[in-house]
């Protein structure tokens, strides 16, 4: 084989590469080293060990005090409803449209219609309208009279199915005794591993659908409902319907907060164009401390006038 010569000093340019020691960060950069913000969050929070794989819960809200017409009534006695089931002989039920006050006299639940005498108070009676809200405000008992039909409901019994996930990782025998630049690779591997597992359980977290699947031969196999599954409901879905306003986000914010069972603050969990839609509108009324964090995340503060909420914008991508 010919040599190769070199006819002046060598220098790191004239060289062979393949010689010289390559210099080299002994660590990997990660781009995103820990993107599962929810996870986080739920290891802080409270918490109980299931021990079946599927776990229940007891809920149970005050008895309903809103409903609405279905149909137009105008000014008649007979009154369709939604669910007539809410209503009790001897109701006093607010139409705030028109201020109007009537009492309940015969409820008929196989047609969800509502006798009613229409204004008892001081307000004159109005037509009622497809739609308008009715709210109970109470009731009135003659003197004298009975108690009345006693009235409750019943709670709910919601459950979910506890999902078993696995991240798999390995190497070879020869690869663990090989020295790399980055060190040895099995603590890599773990280190990953569990990033890469947390996110399963991110994305399961908020994404799941809760279902169990028992046509193989084997064991059966369970999926656990996450946040999108519990929240998936019209009645918990705003669609802003193309530019978010803040008054959009007041009427939201009306529903947010319209249960007291949890605490004053409520977690919103958005994509980074929502938060930055949020910062822009309201900028004046948004309170950032700084240094302030809340299981190491940032938090940002909405302070609105449904009693001094809170919320707290956790970024997803």
């Amino acid at each position: 084989m010919a040599q190769t010569m070199i006819r002046a000093a060598e220098s790191t340019e004239n060289i062979p590469s393949a010689r010289r020691v390559r210099d080299v960060v002994r660590d990997l950069k990660y781009l995103d080293p820990d993107i599962a913000p929810l996870i986080q969050i739920l290891q802080q929070a409270n918490s109980a060990a299931a021990t079946n794989s599927k776990f229940e819960w007891i809920e149970k809200d005050l008895p309903a005090r809103w409903d609405a017409v279905n149909g137009t009534t105008g000014t008649g006695t007979s009154i369709v409803v939604d669910h007539s089931a809410y209503f009790s002989v001897g109701d006093i039920v607010n139409v705030p449209r028109t201020g109007e006050k009537f009492r309940v006299t015969v409820v008929t639940t196989s047609t969800e219609t509502l006798t009613v005498v229409r204004g008892v108070g001081s307000t004159s009676t109005a037509a009622v309208a497809d739609n308008d809200d009715l709210q109970i405000i109470g009731n009135a008992y003659a003197e004298g009279s009975l108690a009345g039909n006693p009235k409750s409901h019943q709670e709910t019994y919601p459950y979910n199915y506890t999902q078993i996930t696995r991240t798999q990782m390995a190497s070879t025998g020869t690869e663990m005794e090989s020295e790399n630049y980055t060190g040895p690779d099995r603590p890599r591997l773990h280190m990953e591993g569990g990033i890469e597992h947390k996110l399963d359980l991110e994305r399961t977290a908020l994404y799941g659908e809760r279902n169990i699947d028992t046509t193989s031969t084997d064991n059966p196999r369970r999926l656990t409902g996450g946040l999108y599954f519990w929240l998936g409901t019209a009645s918990n879905v705003k669609d802003a319907g193309g530019t978010l306003t803040e008054p959009e986000i007041e009427s939201w914010l009306q529903s947010v907060f319209q249960h007291t069972g949890s605490s004053q603050s409520r977690l919103l969990l958005a994509s980074a164009t929502v938060i930055s839609v949020l910062d822009q509108l309201a900028a004046g009324r948004i309170v950032t401390t700084s240094g302030e964090s809340t299981y190491g995340i940032g938090v940002k503060q909405w302070n609105t006038g449904h009693g001094m909420k809170v919320m707290h914008t956790v970024c997803m991508n």
